[in-house]
């Protein structure tokens, strides 16, 4: 993709290494703020892991980062694959394939625990937001979003007792 060439289902493959590595490490694969950077990095930069990711979860995240994407974990048998990854060994795809495992995790569902945070640990929602700029963060980040626009269907903002800032703006770029 970053060449321009043509690209199939491996690409697929390579957003859920993506995200997988976010989840497993809380950055991604690879970062910079300039763009072209951050393809090099992509194209030559080996994949870098700390220190406390498990070997299976280096290796699959190995195979499923891999820039060959005809080499690719996932691009000749598909999910099949994936499912077979030693990563995935305690995983039972029968139970997960008709709803019948738990999470490990259940996140709280009243209004009062969703709007406390109570599903997130105290040392992200204890984080000074500082001095937030209610415009929009600037042509460029507004440019991003231009046409966008969400506001929450009313018996939602009932249900959990939101009530719109009327000083910040209600949507970004040229959306009403």
């Amino acid at each position: 993709m970053l060449e321009g060439e043509e690209y199939g289902t491996a690409a697929d493959w390579w957003a859920f290494g993506a995200v997988l590595y976010e989840l497993l490490t809380g950055l991604p694969p690879w970062y910079s703020q300039n763009a072209e950077e951050m393809r090099k990095q992509v194209l030559y930069t080996p994949l870098p892991f700390p220190n406390y990711i498990s070997s299976e979860a280096k290796d699959l995240l190995q195979k499923l980062l891999d820039k060959n994407p005809n080499e690719r974990l996932g691009s000749v048998l598909g999910g099949s694959d994936i499912q077979e990854h030693a990563f995935f060994r305690k995983v039972d795809w029968e139970l997960v394939t008709f709803r019948e495992i738990q999470p490990p995790i259940q996140p709280c569902e009243t209004p009062d625990t969703m709007i406390e945070g109570s599903n997130f640990r105290d040392e992200f929602t204890n984080i000074s937001l500082g001095s937030i700029d209610s415009s929009g963060g600037g042509t460029a980040f507004s440019e991003s979003f231009k046409g966008f626009n969400f506001e929450a269907p009313e018996d939602r903002q009932i249900e959990y007792g939101y009530t719109r800032d009327a000083s910040l703006p209600n949507s970004y770029g040229d959306t009403p």
